[in-house]
């Protein structure tokens, strides 16, 4: 009977000091849901203001901020991964201020401007999850996105393919492309790591990637022209569906 008796003080003494970190793992991970519902419409609306619909646009506007609401309420309080940020709140809500300017710029037909408004939010909520240590896919596809953009800037231009610091840069960034490419790959979930259509971008653009020294080497511009073409356009798609 004693036995018994001391196994079940145990087991509720267990039960009772583990909810409290279940339950706050359970908060953290009910905000990161909400904000993934949420960045969805984002990403979506960016994609329809970077194509001037602005209709669309504002449409999905409106389901951002509805959706919001829903990681307004996840956040307050603020998760266990979050409490100790003194900024967190003010995120949240400067986040929220920003999707009714981006709206009301959308409405006005203002599409550059409200486009850079969402593309600030995603900066800064990605800036608020890393400096609390909650670093995402999101945030891996962020720093590509930031990669390519030098990149671009061979895309249908003539090359000197005499200036070996042409060479070079188009190799190195080629190459730091690769890595953060790669680095996404690793970091994504499970499930998202083994859906068809991002091992479809993953593995297509490392397939692109990989031609490049072969590129330099032949000074193939048309072909270069082929590959950042891909490559844009893959950078895009994973920014739309997965960023």
């Amino acid at each position: 009977m004693a036995n018994f008796t001391r196994a079940f003080f145990c087991l509720l003494a267990t039960c009772l000091f583990a909810a409290p970190a279940a339950a706050e793992v359970s908060r953290t991970s009910e905000f990161h849901r909400a904000l993934g519902q949420a960045m969805s419409h984002l990403r979506t609306a960016n994609g329809y203001l970077r194509t001037r619909n602005g209709d669309l646009a504002a449409i999905e506007l409106e389901g951002l901020i509805e959706s919001w609401k829903m990681v307004a309420t996840a956040s307050s309080p603020a998760p266990d991964a979050y409490a100790e940020d003194l900024g967190f709140g003010a995120a949240i809500r400067s986040a929220a201020d920003a999707m009714t300017m981006a709206l009301r710029q959308a409405d006005q037909g203002e599409l550059m401007a409200a486009r850079n408004i969402l593309l600030r939010i995603r900066r800064d909520l990605s800036l608020m999850r890393r400096r609390n240590g909650q670093v995402m896919l999101a945030d891996c596809i962020l720093d590509l996105n930031d990669a390519g953009q030098p990149f671009w800037l061979y895309y249908r231009i003539q090359p000197d393919w005499n200036v070996f610091k042409v060479q070079y840069d188009m190799i190195t960034r080629a190459g730091n492309y690769l890595y953060l490419l790669r680095r996404c790959d690793a970091s994504a979930p499970k499930a998202v790591r083994e859906d068809p259509e991002f091992r479809r971008l993953i593995d297509g653009a490392t397939d692109s990637l990989s031609r490049m020294p072969q590129v330099v080497q032949d000074r193939n511009s048309n072909l270069l022209d082929r590959i950042l073409g891909q490559l844009r356009s893959i950078d895009r798609l994973l920014h739309f569906r997965f960023g």
